[in-house]
């Protein structure tokens, strides 16, 4: 197995460990290999749509090159050994990004000796956490970034608790104009709509934040979109 796309490019890298890419963004992928019983890079349970958007809320995709290594496709479900060899797969051209949006209850050496390659080759490893319970892999590997979700933090506002992982927002970027964290009732239409939450979306909120922050001075981009309220009234 091999990664498939262009090559050669380095004009900053983002490799994404998921379910796939929303149709549209097909076109925009540098690189993509798939370790599931997908033949495609389509994103056919929106969980990988939903990173992308995320992502793409600060601006972190743009001008630069997507990889994907697709784990699952119709249920996010993957194992240590297939999360180790997604992570092999970028070893000869290692990305500055790698996002990782699953979580392992167990430590195996070679999913361990997968992330220790990429951080001394220079990748900076963002992986989700639990923000309760026992330690998660590749999340507690040394070297590696974990975040967690906090449902009360809005975008551009990610931080460091004191169990030594980040936290961020956990609400995923909707599809639609409407976002899960403003103030006020929805759009008539939209009120019955299931918002997209959770620690995985919490590390692609991280990840956009300290590429946007990078990328545009100490400000960073704005956490809001002009028109509308902070906050979540939950």
């Amino acid at each position: 197995m091999s990664l498939d796309g262009c090559r050669g490019r380095h004009r900053g890298r983002i490799a994404v460990l998921d379910s796939g890419v929303p149709a549209g963004w097909l076109p925009r992928l540098a690189d993509f290999a798939s370790l599931c019983d997908s033949d495609d890079a389509l994103d056919r349970v929106g969980h990988g749509g939903a990173i992308i958007r995320t992502l793409d809320w600060y601006g972190a995709l743009a001008g630069r090159e997507l990889v994907l290594i697709k784990l699952f496709d119709r249920r996010l479900t993957t194992t240590a050994t297939r999360l180790a060899m997604a992570l092999e797969l970028l070893a000869d051209e290692p990305p500055d990004w790698v996002l990782v949006s699953a979580g392992l209850a167990r430590d195996e050496p070679r999913l361990a000796a997968a992330v220790a390659m990429l951080v001394r080759a220079g990748s900076v490893l963002v992986a989700s956490s639990a923000r309760h319970g026992a330690a998660v892999y590749p999340a507690s590997c040394p070297g590696v970034k974990a975040v967690s979700g906090d449902a009360r933090r809005l975008p551009g506002q990610c931080g460091g608790n004191h169990q030594g992982r980040a936290l961020a927002c956990a609400w995923a970027v909707a599809e639609g104009a409407w976002q899960p964290w403003w103030t006020g009732p929805p759009p008539l239409g939209e009120a019955g709509h299931t918002w997209l939450a959770g620690s995985s979306f919490a590390a692609a909120h991280a990840l956009g934040q300290w590429i946007g922050d990078a990328s545009l001075g100490p400000a960073g981009p704005s956490p809001t979109r002009p028109g509308r309220s902070p906050g979540v009234d939950r």
